[in-house]
């Protein structure tokens, strides 16, 4: 009978190891998430929980509540980061109606269609109105022509995807 209470208590013991040592495995966690939400990194760009020792996004959650979210359209959680995955994200900020930045590509938002650069105020004022490699260009004469800088600088000509002076200045 010894020998049965011996080995209870050791099972008990080993029980009770176990847990502690769960314990201390899940207050060291949320010691590090706490970190993590106490950071810059987690303001910033949503990187608010801890995994292997870094500051990572988990959620969309973190991302929608960070900056870069409301300046950079990366509201949405993708392998550990936030980055802008729908339309929305991007529509919303400033550089879409400045710059044309107005669809996710590759995680930024960026100029994907004409119409994304034909909605952007670098149409109307530069004529750069066509999206090409993820920014807005000037590709065509007439969209130099009927820029606010070719009414104003003269900049009316179609040349190396932008519109520039309509005679070059001689020395």
């Amino acid at each position: 009978m010894a020998g049965l209470h011996k080995r209870k208590f050791q099972l008990v013991s080993a029980a009770i190891a176990a847990v502690a040592i769960l314990a201390i495995i899940v207050v060291s966690r949320h010691m590090k998430d706490a970190r993590c939400r106490g950071s810059d990194e987690c303001k910033k760009i949503g990187q608010c929980t801890s995994s292997q020792g870094a500051c990572v996004a988990r959620s969309d959650d973190d991302c929608r509540a960070s900056d870069f979210c409301k300046t950079m359209g990366w509201c949405h959680e993708k392998d550990g980061r936030c980055r802008a995955t729908v339309r929305s994200d991007c529509s919303s900020i400033g550089y879409c109606k400045a710059l044309g930045f107005c669809s996710p590509l590759e995680g930024e938002c960026s100029a994907v269609t004409d119409d994304d650069c034909r909605q952007a105020d670098g149409c109307a004022y530069s004529g750069e109105c066509s999206a090409r490699a993820g920014v807005c260009v000037a590709m065509k004469e007439s969209d130099c022509e009927n820029s606010k800088k070719c009414k104003a600088l003269g900049f009316c000509l179609l040349k190396d995807n932008a519109c520039g002076p309509k005679e070059e200045l001689q020395p």
